[in-house]
């Protein structure tokens, strides 16, 4: 039979396991403590920063023209539809002009009526007679058959005949020039029962129909070039300052995948308008359209690049901890690796986009510095030990 430990070894033998256990822990413990805070350190290089102003905005066309009809009538043909390219000069839809063929042979007859005027001719030979008579009776007053009576009503009647001629012809000349005026308003009118192309360009929209009664005014089609393509784009006041005409612009569209259209700012809006309870700037951007893919209509993603620096030191914007002064001042900072330490370093920066700002002073190219996480450092003090964080493909 097995002989029992003591119960007195038994207690000395579990306190010195536990002692070991802490002197184990606390060692392990230390060893943690003075190996750092794990964080991710990265080398300042150089690189391109550019900054954007993005949002969204509404594509149209730049060249259209909208045409409407002129007269009043009944669609008789429509010879185009939606998306067929058209010439200036092309027929895109005709009119019923039976009224309008009726109004034109009216007004050439009415012209043809006052050009032979019998009333005109009746006075022309009255003159003409008038003056034979008095030309007679004037050879008879010299040779002394006739009287000074008969002279001077000779000259009456002949002037009498001369005021009514040209009266008449007065009158005749301004029937006739108003029949020419008609005519050619007939012919205006008739011109109008065919709608032709007034430009190049593709139709965007024709939503009448054959046998539909038209008035004057009504919207027939839209005709228009979609290779180039304007977008209002609203910009608020915080970042309106920082668009200026010239600007490059990428255009995208989530139905259109990996299309990427470039463009210019052309106009800046000088006055703000409210849309909803905001203050926005209208921004007019021009588009290179030529293959056609992006069509007026659709809303499309919008970046205006504002700035942009070739060879500039950036870091991460997390990198980057602000913090206030002795003097009220808010300063950046960046805690640079020096020998496994955190060293809180001063910096001063330039461009900052979304997710990077430039460093212009306070680090050099290849510096290294603490790049994350975000909220290891916020935590971070000056004088930290650290060490990197290992990569998962190491």
């Amino acid at each position: 039979m097995k002989k029992k430990k003591p119960r007195w070894l038994i207690i000395i033998l579990i306190i010195l396991g536990i002692t070991a256990y802490a002197v184990f822990a606390i060692r392990s413990g230390q060893k943690n403590k003075n190996a750092g805070t794990i964080v991710e350190v990265s080398k300042l290089a150089r690189g391109e920063m550019v900054t954007t102003v993005s949002g969204s905005g509404l594509a149209d066309t730049v060249e259209k023209e909208e045409i409407r009809a002129e007269v009043s009538g009944l669609i008789s043909k429509i010879y185009i539809k939606e998306g067929d390219r058209v010439k200036k000069g092309d027929l895109l839809l005709t009119f019923d002009d039976y009224q309008f063929i009726r109004a034109l042979e009216s007004a050439e007859n009415a012209l043809k009526v006052e050009e032979i005027d019998p009333t005109l001719e009746e006075a022309q030979l009255q003159l003409e007679t008038c003056k034979r008579i008095y030309n007679r009776v004037a050879l008879l007053y010299q040779q002394g058959a006739a009287t000074k009576v008969d002279l001077e009503d000779a000259a009456l009647k002949l002037e009498q005949a001369e005021v009514r001629w040209k009266g008449m012809q007065r009158l005749t000349t301004i029937k006739q020039e108003e029949a020419r005026l008609a005519l050619a308003a007939a012919r205006e009118e008739l011109a109008k029962t065919s709608i032709k192309a007034s430009r190049d360009g593709k139709v965007l929209y024709c939503p009448v129909k054959e046998g539909t009664s038209i008035l004057p005014g009504t919207f027939l089609c839209e005709i228009g070039n979609i290779q180039k393509l304007s977008v209002e784009f609203p910009v608020d006041e915080i970042d309106i300052s920082q668009i200026k005409p010239g600007q490059e612009v990428k255009i995208t569209h989530d139905g259109l995948p990996g299309m990427e259209l470039l463009g210019e700012v052309e106009q800046v809006a000088l006055k703000g308008i409210t849309r909803g309870s905001e203050i926005v700037f209208p921004v007019k951007i021009l588009i290179d359209n030529q293959d056609g893919n992006l069509r007026p209509g659709m809303t499309v993603d919008v970046e205006i690049i504002t700035a942009s620096v070739g060879e500039a030191l950036t870091i991460p914007l997390l990198a980057l901890v602000e913090d206030e002064e002795p003097t009220g001042e808010i300063g950046k900072y960046v805690f640079k690796v020096i020998d496994d330490t955190a060293v809180k370093t001063s910096v001063k920066t330039g461009l900052s986009n979304e997710s990077r700002v430039e460093v212009l002073e306070g680090l050099l190219e290849q510096d290294s510095y603490v790049s994350g996480d975000y909220d290891t450092i916020l935590h971070l003090k000056d004088g930290t030990k650290v060490r990197p964080k290992k990569s998962d493909n190491k």
